[in-house]
């Protein structure tokens, strides 16, 4: 059977040898390859199961990804909580012991700088969600700020001069005067004639109710936003160092809510006991809002790591760095 050696982290050499069961092919231990002052944390694996090309372009069957996924990340982990680690992406293969040595062999200073700066550090992930449903009932019952109500005229196209209006019923005015969704951008999804049910309603109460719409999701956006900068002006003033991340769609996250903020903080371990008690302040300050806030960690510093590139694109390193 044909074995290479996925690499799962980097950390001290004295990084105890045992104890981290097996690797993503459970066939294989997780064992340490020494070199210099470090150790890699590295496994083998079978490609009678591991399809390298399929890894590598994203391709290979879901369920049996995330469940090596969830075990890569099982054994980072594990070796964080006890030394400081320099955790790798999914997906680095070695085809030997040797080749895995000559390919991170010239990063072991770079390498071991980083351990140190990190050692008295962790990483934090900081979540916030929205409920909509929740912050528009509570806009709503903000009563509005008082604004003048424009003549009818204003909403209107302009007639141009020497020109016959045609009949009514024919004229659209939201073929002009179109709707606003949320971003401010006009669109005729709404657009009703005339001599439709919002002119026997009244065309001055429908423009109101839909400028009033407008304004309420204006607010809505307002407020998600300043909470936004609130919490993280707040929060990084506790953290060494602060990446802003990706916001997940729903299908990732495993929530209804929609995610307005993702980041992750890197802090000393003194402060992280105050840095706690501000987001637990910053829960609290939220939750009527209809804004949910979520804590996790302390996780390896993935987002912190320095670039880790190969130099000899001739090695025989089987890898997506």
């Amino acid at each position: 059977m044909d074995e290479h050696y996925c690499l799962y982290a980097l950390t001290w050499a004295d990084c105890p040898a045992n104890g981290f069961g097996p690797g993503v092919d459970s066939r294989f231990p997780v064992e340490l390859v020494r070199f210099g002052r470090l150790a890699a944390v590295t496994s083998r694996v079978g490609l009678d199961q591991f399809d390298l090309a399929k890894l590598q372009e994203g391709t290979a069957d879901f369920p049996w990804l995330s469940k090596v996924a969830v075990r890569h990340n099982a054994i980072i982990v594990a070796v964080a909580r006890n030394l400081p680690v320099l955790p790798i992406r999914m997906g680095i293969f070695f085809t030997s012991r040797s080749s895995l040595i000559a390919k991170l062999a010239p990063y072991e200073a770079n390498t071991a700088e980083f351990l140190r700066r990190i050692e008295d550090q962790q990483e934090w992930a900081v979540k916030i969600y929205v409920d909509e449903g929740h912050a528009e009932m509570m806009v709503l019952a903000t009563p509005a700020p008082s604004r003048p109500r424009a003549p009818l005229a204003n909403y209107l196209p302009t007639r141009a001069h020497g020109r016959i209006d045609p009949p009514l019923g024919k004229t659209n005015v939201f073929d002009v005067t179109k709707d606003l969704d949320h971003t401010g951008h006009g669109t005729e999804r709404n657009a009703q004639p005339l001599d439709g049910p919002a002119h026997a309603g009244g065309g001055t109460q429908y423009l109101a109710a839909k400028g009033l719409h407008v304004q309420r999701r204006q607010q809505v956006h307002a407020m998600v936003r300043q909470a936004v900068l609130t919490v993280e002006a707040r929060l990084q003033a506790f953290a060494d160092s602060l990446q802003r991340l990706r916001l997940l769609p729903t299908t990732l996250t495993d929530r209804p809510e929609k995610m307005v903020w993702n980041g992750a903080f890197l802090l000393s371990r003194s402060t992280i006991r105050s840095f706690h008690a501000a987001c637990e302040q910053l829960r609290n300050e939220l939750a009527s809002t209809g804004l949910l806030f979520e804590l996790t960690g302390p996780w390896p510093p993935y987002h912190f790591c320095p670039s880790f590139e190969p130099k000899d694109e001739n090695s025989s390193c089987r890898c997506t760095c």
